[in-house]
């Protein structure tokens, strides 16, 4: 039962980061989630680029085609 589930593990933001490498910067760019659970904040280089997405299993396409540099990101 979810009741049985400890909650003091969800008290504070968890943080997931990861990577990947453009070998040029197309014209338009955008990353796609397929499934946070249950809200995040996404940022590419330093920069905010999507605000409390929200939803568990919920595909979110974000934009980063203002922030995405060649090399890796």
């Amino acid at each position: 039962s979810l009741l049985e589930i400890p909650t003091a593990q969800f008290d504070t933001p968890w943080l997931y980061r990861s990577s990947f490498e453009l070998h040029s910067v197309p014209s338009s760019a955008s990353l796609r989630f397929k499934g946070i659970s249950y809200r995040g904040d996404v940022f590419v280089n330093g920069h905010r680029v999507a605000t409390a997405l929200e939803g568990s299993f919920v595909y979110h396409d974000v934009d980063i085609s203002n922030v995405a540099t060649l090399g890796i990101n």
